[in-house]
Parts: C-alpha cells; structure tokens; sequence
C-alpha cells in the first residue's frame, strides 16, 4: 500500500498508480492469471497489477504476490 512519504517522494508514479486503478474499476484493465506461475489468486496469495513501462498506465501485467515480491527482489 502507498504510504504519503512514497506519493510524495515518487509522485508521478503515485498518479499513474491512481489512474490504473481507476482503468481498473472502468473495466478497461482484465484481470488474468499470474503471468509467470499461472495463479488465480488465493487467500495470501492474491493477485497485483504489475507495471512494465510505468510510461504507458494500461500496460500492467498481473502477478501473485509471491512471484511479484521475487520479481522485485531481484533488482
């Protein structure tokens, strides 16, 4: 969840953020499967939009929250 000291200091992402959530809730956004392991999502596991390109809002991939926590550990 973002936290105000993270909108502030990363406020263009926070407003992307926003607006995908937003393209969410329109329906413009799908939810699917967990790109890498294939997971519908379970209680612990559930599923998050992921952003490649943080240039474009509607180019999310979804993730588990496993795969996505690897992902970002990796960097």
């Amino acid at each position: 969840m973002m936290t105000k000291e993270w909108r502030k200091k990363y406020p263009n992402k926070a407003k992307l953020q926003h607006k995908t959530r937003v393209a969410y809730r329109e329906g413009k956004i799908k939810k699917t499967p967990c790109v890498i392991c294939k997971t519908n999502g379970e209680p612990g596991n559930k599923l998050l939009m992921h952003h490649v390109d943080y240039e474009d809002a509607l180019h999310v991939i979804w993730l588990c929250e496993n795969c996505h926590t690897k992902l970002h550990n990796k960097k």
